[in-house]
């Protein structure tokens, strides 16, 4: 199956999981050391609003065994694309961050209008876009 690459096709595969299980399996052992075809199914799990962390073990009979591996796998699947979903959310959300930055940024320097500031020549005052006359000497008849 190809890996999704839009927030889309991310939510669209995650929609497609209909039974998944969170945990691990571990395979039972007795106390001789022999490996039992049974397992056992540790979850983990934490409540925000109660504010406290649960472990959970369950036993899985060696028939069930098969299924529960699927389910559990399924939910490793789910867990990978929720990840790779929010870090693609967290990252387009950064680049917008960055662009409006920029067009600040940009704005800031670009020219503005004129503004009129007066200036002293020679102790007049002359708007700086008015243009001085040149001073030309009149001829003097005589």
């Amino acid at each position: 199956m190809s890996e999704p690459k839009t927030p889309a096709q991310m939510l669209k595969a995650i929609g497609k999981i209909r039974r998944m299980e969170l945990g691990i399996m571990k395979p039972r052992k007795k106390r001789g050391g022999k490996i039992l075809e049974s397992c056992n199914l540790y979850t983990y799990e934490y409540s925000p609003k109660e504010g406290k962390k649960r472990t959970r073990t369950e036993y899985v009979a060696a028939c069930d065994v098969p299924a529960v591996e699927k389910q559990t796998a399924a939910g490793d699947r789910f867990c990978d694309l929720v990840e790779q979903y929010a870090k693609l959310i967290i990252a387009s959300t950064r680049r917008e961050r960055e662009a409006i930055k920029k067009r600040r940024k940009e704005k800031k320097m670009m020219p503005t209008e004129h503004i009129e500031r007066p200036i002293k020549v020679v102790g007049v005052r002359v708007r700086i876009d008015q243009a001085i006359p040149p001073q030309v000497p009149s001829p003097n008849p005589g």
